[in-house]
């Protein structure tokens, strides 16, 4: 029952935290939200297996030291009422604290557990606001200290009061809520090591993407171009589309008046970064200085303050509807679109560098597989006349 109890905490626990682990995100793809013993022995053995989640379980108080930090209460007539009918019917009854651990693992535990845990809890001590028991974490550095004699049990210095702060408390932190969709929008970040090998793509459900397009005048029935300012695609249904990035700087440098998504109905993600490079990597085989940005003969295109560095290759989830505009001025760029599969993307991004001319660093996956995976800086639901004017920090929540 202990052991049960522990790897139901961890599960809350984990299940909780944000972000979320990828491949754990992938296990919970077939999961249809109900707790229960089958699904509690599958994500057991993700976490025994999964190096990002298996330290969670040492981060855990222990059993045994969980009721020590609570105040006791004397028990209620009510409780004292349930505790003699739960020891002699053997019937499962929550009331009062107890509900709150209930609530926590119910499902996990399974119910002959569940009766042996409420029946001792419930004849040993009533737990009034008990709710945090589950996940509470270990953040005090006694992990590392000899253990202390049972026989002498120290108390805490203060008991727990209803004023406490919940940023304070450990187990308010393993409980935050989840990202809200939109609140994690893209920023500027750093080119990750060329041999750094990216995070395993998360599964999201695909089906079809129509696109209806201006001035597409692409030879290739697959790819949409946008390569002139104010050229659109618009994209409606669910999967995953690849913007390619293609730089003119030896047209017109200046500075990139970046693309941007408008009229979004549903949810837009930034989900993997690829192509072999940035496109301020180094170009092989070229002049030094030259990079997917420019070059000394001609000069660098320059991106706006804040915008985000691209790559050859970014891929976008897109479940509902979105409108993709070209806003060039400035620095001249190219666009091509093109409705690709999770795979691809996948292979993409796992594909390592290369010989020279082959490329430079793995990509990059930003999925995290729940609305906490950002989305674009320049995009809005909002349909303005001129796409050019979308806030580079918009929010979609």
């Amino acid at each position: 029952m202990r052991d049960q109890l522990e790897l139901t905490r961890c599960i809350v626990g984990v299940l909780a935290a944000r972000p979320i682990c990828p491949d754990l995100a992938t296990v919970l793809a077939a999961w249809d939200g109900k707790p229960g013993p089958v699904w509690r022995k599958r994500l057991g053995r993700h976490l025994r297996d999964c190096s990002a989640c298996s330290p969670y379980r040492s981060r855990l108080v222990p059993p045994d030291r969980l009721l020590a930090g609570l105040a006791l209460l004397p028990i209620p007539p009510s409780i004292a009422a349930l505790s003699t009918t739960a020891l002699s019917t053997g019937a499962v009854g929550v009331t009062a604290g107890v509900a709150g651990v209930v609530a926590s693992g119910a499902g996990w535990l399974g119910a002959s557990a569940l009766t042996k845990a409420v029946v001792a809890g419930v004849a040993a001590v009533a737990v009034s606001g008990a709710v945090g028991i589950a996940v509470t974490l270990d953040d005090s550095p006694e992990r590392a200290r000899p253990p202390v004699a049972a026989t002498t049990p120290s108390p805490p210095a203060t008991a727990p009061t209803a004023s406490a702060s919940p940023a304070a408390s450990p187990s308010a932190r393993a409980t935050t809520p989840p990202a809200r969709y939109g609140s994690v929008v893209d920023t500027v970040d750093p080119a990750p090591p060329e041999n750094r090998k990216p995070r395993r793509l998360p599964v999201r459900p695909e089906g079809t993407l129509a696109v209806v397009a201006s001035g597409d005048n692409d030879p290739r029935p697959e790819v949409t171009s946008l390569i002139h300012r104010g050229e659109w695609a618009t994209y409606r249904g669910r999967g995953y589309l690849r913007v390619e990035f293609a730089v003119a700087f030896t047209q017109r440098v200046g500075t990139v008046a970046m693309p941007s998504w408008t009229g979004l109905r549903g949810k837009l993600f930034h989900v993997a970064s690829g192509g072999g490079r940035r496109l301020d990597d180094p170009t092989p085989g070229a002049p030094a200085g030259s990079t997917g940005m420019g070059d000394p003969a001609h000069g660098s295109a320059l991106l706006p303050a804040g915008a985000q560095q691209m790559w050859a290759f970014e891929y976008y989830y897109v479940d509902g509807e979105v409108t993709f505009t070209s806003n060039e001025r400035g620095a001249d760029y190219n666009l091509y679109l093109q409705v690709v599969t999770r795979a691809t993307a996948a292979d993409d991004i796992g594909t390592p560098p290369g010989p020279a001319t082959g490329p430079i660093r793995y990509g990059l996956s930003r999925d995290t597989g729940t609305d906490a995976c950002p989305v674009p800086q320049y995009a809005t639901r909002a349909t303005p006349e001129d796409p050019a004017t979308v806030a580079q920090r918009s929010r979609l929540k």
